[in-house]
């Protein structure tokens, strides 16, 4: 199962896919479903079955891949953790000379198109920066939508 892992892994990176749909939800025969590409091949006419696409979904949850949303029907998909995403959005904000301006997760996840977080979701770049603030780089100002962050200086 860790091959299919690393795959999953990969492809999720590669295709910047930050959320998945919970099983039983997930339309695994839908083309448009960013999954589908994976999981079928039709040049060889070959499916990985539906019962091992969920065995390998529930592995990935149970090893904190696949993190689900409180409320939703939806996973966060990690494919670097939470501590890795936050030195590299650090490393980023550092080598872009944005220490100690406040800036909005809107302008961080959908506007800024060289951001390392662009696309991801609000709830994921939130958990990124509370690891910034929890080793006193980041300070978290409002909340949902409107949250925004000032990367402090050390």
């Amino acid at each position: 199962m860790s091959n299919w892992a690393r795959v999953v892994i990969s492809f999720a990176r590669y295709h910047r896919i930050w959320a998945v749909l919970d099983d039983g939800v997930q339309d695994w025969t839908d083309p448009s479903n960013p999954w589908h590409s994976l999981f079928h091949n039709p040049r060889i006419k070959r499916t990985l079955t539906r019962g091992i696409q969920s065995h390998i979904f529930t592995q990935l949850h149970a090893t904190g891949v696949f993190q689900r949303e409180p409320g939703k029907v939806t996973s966060l998909v990690y494919w670097e953790s939470r501590n890795k995403w936050g030195e590299v959005m650090w490393d980023w904000i550092d080598k872009t000379g944005q220490m100690n301006t406040i800036l909005t997760a809107y302008e961080l996840t959908e506007l800024d198109s060289l951001s390392p977080m662009k696309g991801a979701p609000i709830s994921l770049f939130v958990a990124v920066i509370n690891y910034l603030r929890e080793s006193g780089r980041a300070q978290l100002i409002g909340g949902g939508e409107d949250t925004g962050v000032r990367f402090l200086t050390p």
